[in-house]
């Protein structure tokens, strides 16, 4: 073009050869903004403009125009401009890196790719077609390929404490001088003597609780909790404050991490598991390690985790409150008989009759205080067993565990697991409630956790059969006498998050799905979990739905329906409980939690409650 073009404050201005001002273009001809930073004209005669915190646009044919919207970036506030030999258009910007335009398609370097700083001031082309763009206290060096980018901080290319690199220029040799706040330097981009070479890389030292450990192969810690710290040795003759480490640690987290000009890597608070650190080197922008440095170990999981203590944990508390109950029923039933003789043979002995009958009053409120207290310490017990809410919250991010037990321990209970990418949850009904459901829950739980953790079952239908032999071979070996049937009523269901399936078994308890506000529920087999003496092996029948995005899942026991209420003390019943789950599925979870619990309390008033109540809810994420 034979046009003058110059950038101003208020519009661009355009002159012919002599000079004469032939246009001013301003925020009235299309331009985003009066402000115009710097303005460029390409091999296709297409003039660039970069104005004050906007879009970049340019003039082609008298007309404004802007990138077409296909291009997967929107190239803003720009500060400098140039074009490379394959007519590729490099933009530096404030906040965006570099951003480079090839045939419509845009392709933006920042600091995921490298480069020390987002905000980027001016660019020159090097002999060897690399571009050098200027931060503000570095330069960066970007190849041809876009793939791999080279800084040189201040301290390699002067002594002195500059500030803000403001200017680059090339000259005839292919040198390029930098101006600064403080000095000018030469740099001849030919002979960089950054060292090419990756550091060597070892790990020196591990300390546990800062006491340093012998760097043994897959080193075994006994179960704790640990403060672990990691001393690397990375060797860089030329420059080694400038070693950099990428790292992570398999077992606690998949990412990757960088630790800039630090030798120590430090991991608090690590629990029981399996461990794996990986790390590499780099100096100052340079070529990584090719393979990494990798130390392996392991701490141990506690006892108390173990199957077998779960098992026993609950044989021997059943077996002591079962003893304890008979021993005072025993007393009782003594004490009584010896007080019926007493009463007998010494009837003109009335006064020492009331005293005796105070002395036994006193003893029976004794014995029952002395149940209730190993009822609540059974409690205890059972509330450690099952999970904690914010152990369901990870499991379950967006999900409401609605849970009322009638006694101080429970029949009913809720479970929560995860296996890799399948999220497993269940809301459970042992038989009966109080200290005969709460054993009971403690057995159920064991096995759900048997099937999950120890055999790996993750399909419904699969870890109810294997709860189904559980518990047959659990108590019915032991009590063939009894005729009482030990079982529960589950719902349970495994989430594949990842393909999107929801996999549901039941034992008499439905599955609900409200999706787009109508009800789609997937019934239960009708037969309980739990062999019975005398009785035929059933087999659970597996369901899988495809599941939404919104959809919110309701799993339950009876409790909440079978409750007594209301103006007339009727049952809650199925359908009320229905429509009560419609009118709030769509709200959020801790909504939902307050709207049943406060339904529940208005219908039971005064009366009683006659069941254990779970109910657990899912949102579809």
């Amino acid at each position: 073009s034979d046009a003058i073009f110059v950038s101003t404050k208020s519009g661009l201005l355009i002159y012919d050869e002599s000079g004469k001002l032939k246009s001013r273009l301003t925020t009235l001809n299309g331009l985003p903004h009066n402000n115009i930073k710097y303005c460029f004209e390409d091999s296709d005669g297409r003039v660039w403009i970069a104005s004050q915190g906007n879009r970049i646009c340019y003039l082609w044919k008298e007309e404004i125009r802007f990138i077409e919207k296909g291009a997967d970036h929107t190239i803003a506030d720009v500060n400098h401009i140039l074009e490379d030999s394959q007519n590729r258009l490099w933009f530096a910007t404030m906040g965006q890196g570099v951003s480079v335009l090839d045939k419509g398609m845009v392709t933006n370097l920042n600091t995921s790719n490298e480069l020390p700083s987002d905000y980027c001031y001016q660019m020159v082309l090097d002999d060897d077609e690399n571009v050098w763009v200027s931060h503000q206290k570095s330069l960066t060096r970007i190849s041809p390929s876009l793939k791999r980018s080279r800084t040189v901080s201040k301290e390699d290319l002067s002594n002195t404490e500059s500030s803000m690199v403001s200017v680059l220029f090339k000259d005839k040799e292919g040198s390029i001088w930098i101006s600064s706040t403080h000095d000018v330097v030469k740099f001849n981009p030919a002979i960089d003597k950054a060292s090419k070479a990756a550091p060597q890389l070892s790990i020196s030292s591990i300390k546990v609780f800062d006491k340093e450990q012998p760097l043994t192969e897959n080193l075994s810690l006994p179960y704790d909790k640990y403060d672990i710290t990691f001393i690397l040795a990375g060797i860089s003759l030329r420059d080694p404050e400038a070693i950099r480490y990428k790292y992570q640690l398999l077992g606690a987290s998949e990412s990757w991490n960088i630790e800039e000009r630090k030798d120590e890597l430090f991991f608090p608070g690590i629990s029981n598991g399996n461990y794996q650190l990986n790390v590499y080197a780099s100096r100052n922008g340079g070529p990584w390690t090719t393979e990494p440095v990798s130390y392996q170990f392991s701490i141990n999981r506690p006892f108390w985790l173990s199957w077998w203590f779960w098992i026993l944990s609950g044989l021997a508390i059943s077996a002591a409150v079962i003893g304890f109950v008979r021993y005072r029923t025993f007393r009782l039933i003594r004490d009584k008989a010896e007080l019926e003789q007493i009463v007998q043979e010494r009837t003109v002995e009335i006064q020492q009759q009331k005293t005796e009958i105070e002395k036994s009053r006193d003893e029976i409120a004794k014995y029952a205080k002395d149940i209730t207290d190993s009822i609540k310490y059974a409690k205890r017990i059972q509330k450690a067993i099952f999970p904690a809410w914010q152990d369901i919250k990870e499991v379950l991010p967006e999900s409401l565990v609605f849970y009322q037990s009638k006694d101080l321990v429970s029949g009913d209970f809720y479970f929560a697991d995860k296996v890799g990418d399948k999220r497993i949850f269940a809301a459970v009904d042992c038989t009966g409630h109080g200290v005969p459901g709460g054993f009971m829950s403690i057995v159920a739980n064991n096995l759900l956790q048997q099937a999950i953790k120890q055999v790996g079952l993750t399909k419904p239908s699969e870890i109810l059969n294997y709860a189904s032999h559980g518990i047959t071979n659990t108590l019915h070996q032991t009590f063939e006498e009894s005729s009482v049937k030990d079982g529960m009523d589950i719902a349970i269901c495994c989430w594949d998050e990842k393909a999107g399936i929801l996999e549901f078994a039941g034992a008499y308890n439905p599955l609900y799905i409200f999706r787009d506000g109508k009800l789609l529920e997937t019934k239960a087999d009708r037969f309980p979990v739990g062999t019975f003496v005398g009785e035929t092996v059933n087999e659970f029948t597996n369901h899988e739905i495809k599941v939404q995005k919104g959809d919110m899942v309701y799993v339950f026991t009876d409790g909440f329906a079978d409750q007594f209420g209301g103006p007339q003390g009727k049952k809650f019943m199925m359908n009320r409980f229905r429509k009560m789950l419609s009118d709030v599925h769509s709200k959020p979870v801790d909504e939902q939690f307050e709207l049943l619990s406060k339904t529940l309390k208005q219908w039971k008033g005064n009366l009683e409650q006659v069941d254990d109540i779970c109910v657990v809810g899912v949102r579809i994420s």
